[in-house]
């Protein structure tokens, strides 16, 4: 099965100078718990709910706070024509919870994002998903989020 198969697809992004307060409330209406951040075609970044959570643990104004102060700089990726196995074993090597999927090597436009709930929907193979959540709940050296 390929990641295109089960990623979430054509995932919205918002500006660096974004509000905390306004990608919360972006998040909610969409019902995710991670946005990327993009400056027209070109990916910055990604914020995501527990960003904005140790950013107001640490009092920041969420009207005056922008995703770029808080966001993780640089993307993780994977292509949409990579097998669920491959990204089930990024997101193990990365310690991250969801990839952005790009379309190809060449356009690398961002037409999705996989987490580790659309894999096991789409595979319902819990062994996978238990190696990524033991890769990802490991003591954290690569990603905080």
């Amino acid at each position: 099965m390929e990641v295109k198969d089960a990623m979430t697809e054509g995932p919205t992004f918002c500006q660096p100078n974004t509000t905390l307060r306004e990608v919360a409330h972006l998040m909610k209406v969409l019902d995710s718990g991670i946005i990327p951040i993009g400056n027209g075609d070109k990916l910055l970044g990604m914020i995501t709910d527990r960003d904005i959570t140790l950013s107001l643990a640490n009092n920041a104004d969420p009207d005056k706070v922008t995703v770029n102060d808080c966001m993780h700089k640089g993307i993780f990726y994977c292509f949409e024509s990579d097998t669920i196995d491959d990204a089930a074993a990024s997101m193990g090597q990365l310690q991250v919870r969801r990839l952005v999927v790009l379309d190809n090597q060449e356009n690398k436009k961002m037409v999705g994002i996989i987490s580790m709930g659309d894999i096991a929907r789409a595979t319902h193979d819990k062994i996978t998903c238990g190696k990524i959540v033991n890769h990802v709940s490991e003591e954290r050296t690569v990603h905080q989020g």
